[in-house]
């Protein structure tokens, strides 16, 4: 079976931190307890994801000129995020404010993904650099290194 690549990961653990922010959605105002587990899950997925994402993805992304008003605007949603995380952990599950707050994190995440997900998004534009370097490896005689990297 060949290893998924690192943007199919990015993708399926974007999948996943919706899921989570939908599922918390859905719970009532009864089960805090249900809600203070669902935080706990989306507050693991989402730091580990944004650490990686903001440490290997936007650190290349971010010296290319093309790429580097997108990377920034990115670094901001996901310092947002974490403010609304934050904003989320401090807040009874029970008060009526908090289905709200998720509500915003969910629209937040969202609207992230699809930016990076477009055409000519951050993910394009990764693939369009490894692709470039892949190239340029090859004419200096160093051999394909695309697979190498996993994109």
């Amino acid at each position: 079976m060949p290893t998924p690549s690192i943007l199919a990961i990015f993708k399926d653990e974007h999948n996943q931190e919706s899921g989570l922010l939908e599922a918390a959605i859905l719970t009532s105002g009864r089960t805090g307890a249900k809600r203070t587990a669902s935080r706990a899950r989306e507050n693991k997925v989402q730091s580990l994801h944004a650490q990686f994402e903001e440490e290997h993805l936007y650190a290349s992304l971010e010296t290319n000129k093309s790429t580097k008003n997108g990377t920034l605007e990115a670094y901001e949603v996901h310092a947002q995020v974490k403010y609304l995380l934050n904003n989320i952990a401090d807040t009874d599950p029970n008060d009526e404010r908090w289905k709200a707050k998720v509500t915003v994190l969910l629209e937040d995440i969202r609207h992230h993904v699809k930016e990076e997900g477009q055409n000519r998004g951050l993910f394009d534009e990764l693939k369009a650099m490894v692709s470039s370097m892949s190239t340029s490896r090859r004419s200096d005689g160093l051999g394909p290194r695309s697979s190498t990297v996993g994109l």
